[in-house]
């Protein structure tokens, strides 16, 4: 089987839980980083992405678009997605629900919002997040198994508090999570790995307009 292939900017962004997915699952893969705008224009000119955005992820002989379709791929494929139907569709919804959260985390380099997230943001989801892992025992978010959302709803996590130490203090259940899901040794590996990207800073911010030719 060929090494699969994960098309992104040089950062983080949207491309993040795949990256812990693909990890976490054992599946050997390339990150391919844009260096220059012509690298982005002649993917996008190539009729490969569907809407003409990425991540793209190449496996198994098909390119995959759209980050939330990526993932539910990897989860069905692997069989991290449920145990029955209702427990799939539990995944899907409650996956959209933190790439919502999450989208804020992502901008922050680009808007500079740390305190509408930090008042407002972090506020209205994190009860969210408490409230689904009380009502299922606390330790993960779908059903009785580690799950695909589990993985997501981490590294929204890990990202949070990287930006905003403490932020999880007033959410007991969710704090509990973070931590528990973070001392799996394969999640512990990733973070210590080079798969993992850094908080994207100023240089970052430099080079994504670059690419997208905002500069």
């Amino acid at each position: 089987m060929s090494k699969a292939v994960l098309t992104y900017f040089n950062g983080r962004g949207l491309a993040e839980p795949t990256r812990l997915l693909l990890y976490y699952l054992g599946i050997d893969y390339e990150d391919k980083l844009f260096k220059t705008r012509e690298d982005f224009l002649e993917l996008r000119q190539s009729g490969v992405l569907l809407f003409g955005q990425v991540p793209l992820l190449q496996i198994n002989g098909l390119n995959l678009v759209q980050s939330k379709a990526i993932i539910r791929y990897l989860a069905r494929e692997y069989k991290l997605d449920g145990e029955n139907s209702a427990e799939i569709v539990k995944c899907d919804m409650i996956n959209d629900g933190i790439f919502d959260y999450r989208q804020k985390l992502s901008g922050l380099i680009f808007n500079k919002n740390y305190d509408d997230v930090s008042a407002n943001w972090i506020p209205k989801y994190m009860p969210h997040f408490e409230t689904l892992l009380k009502n299922n025992g606390g330790e993960h978010l779908v059903g009785k198994k580690l799950t695909y959302v589990d993985l997501v709803l981490f590294e929204a996590l890990q990202w949070t508090v990287e930006e905003f130490p403490g932020s999880l203090d007033s959410y007991p259940l969710v704090k509990s999570f973070w931590e528990k899901v973070g001392s799996l040794e394969k999640v512990k590996s990733f973070l210590n790995s080079s798969k993992r990207f850094p908080k994207p800073d100023e240089a970052y911010l430099q080079y994504a307009k670059k690419i997208l030719g905002q500069n």
